[in-house]
């Protein structure tokens, strides 16, 4: 029975640091994000911005990008993939892509140029879409705090046929042989 009880906590506290996902600070450090199940993240501020931290690329629309926060989304199911990012105040996006690969959108840090989707208006709530996404390809998100103000932002897949791959975010389930084995061997 405390064996049970420890696996159920530990997958609760997993599932708690896929509704809580930080993002990175610049382009060096991406962090999984996925809509399938929608997240929500706490935005990042009095950070500098983005064109500070991570110069050289092209942030298309963004005038300016202030306490940037740092995802990569990656498609497991070809399509269209329309978004909804909300908070409180004002913020703003930009998804560079396609990229081959993380370790592809990783090495391009600082010279990303192919802009898929940007907005900078004065709103809380954003409309990010990728058009014509194929699996595997990972797309670069940026989402800047323009409000510069504690608050939660959440992302969640609005419309179309293609998905993002939530197992780059989502711990594994209890049921999953690797899960079992590596929970059953540090449990006493």
């Amino acid at each position: 029975m405390k064996q049970k009880i420890v696996v159920l906590v530990v997958v609760l506290l997993q599932a708690l640091f896929v509704y809580s996902q930080a993002g990175g600070t610049d382009c060096n450090t991406l962090e999984p994000i996925c809509t399938d199940v929608g997240i929500s993240f706490t935005a990042s501020s009095g950070v500098p911005d983005a064109s500070t931290t991570s110069p050289g690329n092209n942030y298309d629309c963004l005038w300016t990008e202030p306490n940037p926060t740092y995802y990569y989304l990656e498609i497991s199911t070809s399509g269209d993939i329309q978004m909804s990012l909300s908070a409180n105040s004002d913020i703003d996006f930009i998804i560079w892509g396609p990229f081959s690969s993380l370790a592809n959108a990783e090495a391009n840090c600082g010279s990303y140029t192919q802009v898929e989707d940007c907005s900078y208006s004065a709103t809380n709530n954003e409309t990010p879409e990728i058009t014509g996404a194929i699996v595997g390809e990972v797309y670069v998100m940026l989402v800047t705090n323009y409000a510069n103000v504690v608050q939660n932002i959440t992302l969640t897949q609005t419309g179309g046929t293609g998905n993002t791959d939530c197992t780059i975010v989502n711990p594994p389930e209890p049921n999953c042989p690797e899960y079992a084995s590596a929970s059953t061997s540090s449990i006493s």
